[in-house]
């Protein structure tokens, strides 16, 4: 079953018209961005399509998904995906590392 998940592309310029700004995504204070995120998501969206605030010179976006706020858990085995190499190898310059068995989250 495929569907359809809307996203608010916080890189957009027309973006701007709402009141978005590059600081939503480069601040270190998450309550605006949460306040922005809780908005997004009663609107109606899945998630917002935003820049990466590592990344000096906003090449890189990030995608994050409106969810469940709580503890992260681990996916079950049949939604685990295997990392292609070669975004490993791109995201390395960033700080990424993928770390194999990890311990069960509790």
């Amino acid at each position: 079953m495929t569907h359809d998940l809307p996203l608010a592309d916080l890189t957009a310029p027309r973006a701007y018209r709402y009141g978005v700004t590059a600081e939503v995504a480069a601040t270190s204070d998450y309550d605006m961005p949460h306040a922005w995120a809780a908005a997004l998501r009663d609107a109606g969206f899945a998630g917002v399509r935003y820049h990466v605030r590592h990344d000096p010179g906003a090449d890189h976006v990030g995608i994050a998904w409106f969810g469940r706020a709580g503890r992260l858990r681990r996916p079950p085995p049949a939604r685990r995906r295997h990392i292609p190499a070669e975004l490993l190898v791109k995201a390395a310059p960033y700080g990424v590392q993928v770390a194999a068995n990890l311990p069960p989250v509790e």
